[in-house]
């Protein structure tokens, strides 16, 4: 498995179309006099596309495999503000990357930490951008960023709000 060393990220997936939660996209079904529930036709449809998206990646990426101890940050892209649960997003995105076969398990000890987070709006493009990383420290702290104007560096921990303000600031206007 080859690692970018400035950032200690193994491999970035993007799943296209809005992540359906599997915890609130619930149906009840009734058999033999029992009542349960389970994922609606918008997950499986959801799931579906994204193990498929998944299967693509896989044969053109072509990844070895993961070490034992990864950390995941799950971008979460949506095609407009209503209101969500990043986490349950990222709940969905996990069980797809283990239904695939991509990592074993999404809990310890094997995913030390993971982040979901609101990455923006983008009606044309609603998305899930995955990026898995080495061990549990996840993007390194000392990776800097170089501005455009100036010479300014920035570590990962002052340039991720930073990026996340200007994205807020860019829905917001737009």
């Amino acid at each position: 498995m080859s690692v970018d060393k400035a950032t200690n990220l193994l491999a970035t997936i993007e799943m296209p179309g809005q992540v359906r939660a599997k915890k609130n996209s619930r149906t009840a079904v009734t058999t033999g006099g029992k009542t349960y529930t389970r994922p609606n036709k918008g997950h499986d449809a959801w799931l579906r596309d994204a193990l498929q998206h998944i299967a693509i990646w896989r044969m053109t990426a072509r990844p070895m495999p993961f070490p034992e101890e990864l950390s995941i940050q799950v971008s979460l892209y949506r095609r407009d503000r209503t209101h969500y649960d990043p986490d349950n997003m990222g709940a969905s995105v996990l069980d797809a990357l283990v239904d695939s076969g991509i990592i074993p398990r999404d809990g310890y000890p094997t995913v030390l930490w993971v982040l979901s987070h609101h990455a923006g709006i983008d009606a044309q493009n609603p998305r899930a951008v995955v990026r898995i990383y080495d061990g549990g420290v996840g993007p390194r702290d000392d990776v800097v960023e170089v501005t455009e104007v100036g010479d300014r560096v920035r570590t990962f921990r002052e340039a991720v709000p930073a990026a996340v303000s200007e994205q807020d600031i860019a829905d917001r206007s737009g």
